[in-house]
């Protein structure tokens, strides 16, 4: 727990030794796993992080936050098509997630499956319509589809949640 509290301030290094330290005393936990995954993901070693997130889903295969977590990180590699699978599967598993609505729809995004980024991200902003990503990544949509109203209302929530957004 205080590897994962570390983790969560942004503290992966100091978080290291502790996490290690807990996969040395319960090898098979799940949780141990995911956590070290993200702080390997924090410290720059995706590659290492994969192993841990696919670690926690075979030791724990309803592990909706492990699989979202590798999501992520097949997306940032550009594998979306990947990452996919895993958004789905969290959601199945969790189906109020925001972070996995939010991730899938990015995933569908990048692969031109628009109206369907549409439905994850109007998903993601039911859930919690104060997120400002949700909100500008569905703007762009609407922009790119020559709704701009629509796109402009989704921008001005992007900027009243969070005045400093860089898009």
């Amino acid at each position: 727990n205080l590897g994962n509290s570390l983790t969560q301030r942004g503290q992966a290094a100091e978080a290291m030794p502790r996490l290690e330290l807990a996969l040395r005393l319960k090898p098979g936990y799940a949780e141990t796993h995911n956590n070290l995954g993200t702080a390997l993901y924090q410290l720059g070693r995706p590659d290492e992080a994969i192993a841990h997130y696919r670690e926690a889903i075979r030791l724990k295969p309803g592990y909706a936050d492990a699989h979202n977590n590798l999501g992520v990180l097949l997306a940032e590699q550009g594998k979306h098509l990947e990452a996919i699978p895993h958004y789905l599967t969290a959601l199945k598993l969790k189906a109020n997630y925001i972070d996995a609505h939010y991730n899938y729809g990015n995933a569908l995004k990048a692969t031109d499956r628009l109206p369907e980024a549409i439905s994850q991200y109007s998903a993601a902003l039911r859930l919690k319509p104060n997120h400002p990503e949700a909100n500008n990544n569905l703007g762009s949509i609407y922009y790119q589809q020559g709704k701009i109203a629509e796109a402009k209302s989704c921008y001005e929530a992007a900027i009243r949640e969070k005045a400093d957004y860089p898009d």
